[in-house]
């Protein structure tokens, strides 16, 4: 009997260790991760900021951001650090945050950073730039937030933490036809960037296609050129312009 309160004794013992390693393992933070809002136009580029407050102190975070594709477009290019991981490398750089993103799949915004010691404060993580489609319908498109795991420079997994959702909100449509490089006024030069996408030399982008093509026969050509120039020296009106 005696030998049994052992034996019970010691596994009693070994459990509350293990409860209490664990315990340590998983510390609780109030931290809440949230990705922001913002208003554009379509065929507009807007920025919604990735921040944390309440922050503890991470070392590691990975989140995922879900967005509409037949609303909203990004790359890679697009997601920049800010704020508080101002300067992280996407590059090995032990002295440094390290960062990692991927936009290949639509949709989905994977986004991860580790660092040997804490980030601490609050504020910006990332700043994430969606473009609007042009064709994207007005309204509220919802931007949903995941955060897959965060973690403190003692690689203990935080628990507790919240992840909040953000949106664009998507208005009409301002954009200027025949302003193909987008500086708010339409000359020659927006004719030459035409002909030079004709030819292969500048690749326009999605805001810069839309308004290129002027004579609204859903392609890029030189009659389009011809549509500015001719709009340039008042012999067209209007554009976008249809014959």
């Amino acid at each position: 009997m005696k030998k049994l309160v052992s034996i019970l004794l010691c596994v009693a013992m070994l459990c509350a260790v293990c409860v209490t390693a664990f315990a340590e393992g998983e510390p609780t933070t109030s931290a809440v991760v949230s990705v922001g809002t913002a208003e554009g136009a379509k065929g507009e580029k807007v920025s919604l900021p990735l921040s944390v407050k309440d922050n503890s102190g991470m070392a590691s975070l990975t989140a995922v951001i879900s967005y509409d594709a037949a609303v909203l477009s990004i790359t890679d290019d697009d997601i920049t650090p800010a704020g508080i991981l101002d300067g992280a490398v996407d590059t090995a750089d032990s002295t440094k945050v390290i960062y990692q993103v991927n936009t290949a799949e639509a949709g989905k915004v994977y986004i991860s950073f580790i660092k040997s010691e804490n980030v601490t404060g609050d504020g910006i993580l990332f700043n994430v730039a969606f473009t609007i489609k042009t064709d994207a319908a007005a309204g509220d498109s919802e931007v949903t937030l995941v955060v897959d795991e965060m973690a403190n420079a003692d690689a203990a997994i935080y628990t507790g933490y919240t992840a909040e959702n953000g949106a664009v909100k998507v208005g009409e449509s301002t954009l200027m036809y025949g302003d193909v490089n987008n500086d708010g006024k339409v000359n020659s030069e927006d004719a030459l960037m035409v002909l030079q996408s004709v030819v292969g030399i500048v690749t326009l982008d999605e805001r810069a296609a839309k308004v290129a093509n002027v004579n609204s026969d859903n392609k890029i050509d030189t009659q389009d050129a011809l549509g500015i120039l001719q709009y340039i020296v008042n012999i067209r009106s209007e554009l976008p312009y249809k014959d």
